[in-house]
């Protein structure tokens, strides 16, 4: 009898000692998760916040005093340096501003992408061909895996090229794609037009409104639903640092 009780209670043990152990998995498995899927939100806007901060554009180095339009014989000067190439425009280049040959970079924004130059790239190989400046584009493009097709949701892409200063913006050879964040379901970019005051859904340096103007702030809205169906929800703002408009004349 008492071998039986013993038995029994050994049985009741045993039966909670594994029910533990499966709500420990379980638990461990909802953390990992949990964290995996916050750490990828973290990591991401991160990157993004590097890349605006370090947005660059040569028309920082224009003096104040400097004319805005080339005279008839700079524009010949430089149509013979740069092979009539100098009123070319592309994604992320506007023509050349004066004689040295600079061109003021181009910011695009739209709600779902931008595109920008950055001098955020950090060299690592002392014989790569890259430098500190490389063309960077954010954009919201669908979802390939089963999550995405299931719930609808998108991804964002961070596109880079490190050659930056070719004006043919469809070279593949040296561009690459990355996924950053998943499981999109809202999303949304607006720039800040500090002459205005107010809040724009799109922008073009190329534009009469924005011509050589970079916003101040870039405003993120972002909502993102994880395979165990939670929803994520923050509002970002970056803000650039480098000097986007001209200098004062200091000689």
């Amino acid at each position: 009898m008492e071998v039986l009780l013993a038995m029994f209670l050994l049985g009741i043990i045993m039966m909670y000692l594994a029910q533990y152990q499966r709500s420990v998995i379980q638990t461990r498995s909802v953390v990992l998760n949990d964290g995996d899927f916050y750490t990828e939100i973290r990591l991401s806007t991160t990157i993004i916040e590097k890349d605006v901060r370090m947005i660059y554009s040569p028309i920082a180095a224009k003096p104040s005093s400097q004319p805005d339009q080339l005279s008839l014989l700079d524009q010949q000067k430089l149509s013979e340096v740069l092979r009539g190439e100098e009123r070319q425009t592309s994604e992320y280049w506007l023509p050349v501003m004066d004689l040295t040959g600079a061109r003021p970079s181009r910011f695009q924004g739209a709600e779902a992408e931008i595109s920008f130059i950055s001098a955020s790239n950090v060299r690592v190989y002392r014989e790569s061909l890259d430098n500190i400046f490389t063309k960077i584009k954010y954009e919201l493009r669908s979802g390939t895996t089963d999550f995405d097709k299931e719930k609808g949701t998108k991804v964002l892409t961070r596109i880079v090229n490190r050659n930056v200063f070719h004006l043919d913006d469809t070279d593949e050879e040296y561009q690459k794609v990355y996924p950053l964040i998943g499981g999109i379901k809202d999303f949304k970019f607006e720039f800040f037009n500090k002459k205005d005051d107010r809040w724009e859904n799109s922008w073009d340096s190329e534009s009469s409104e924005f011509t050589n103007r970079i916003p101040e702030i870039i405003r993120l809205t972002l909502t993102v639903l994880s395979k165990q169906d939670k929803v994520f929800t923050q509002v970002y703002q970056f803000r650039t640092e480098a000097p986007l408009h001209e200098l004062p004349v200091t000689f």
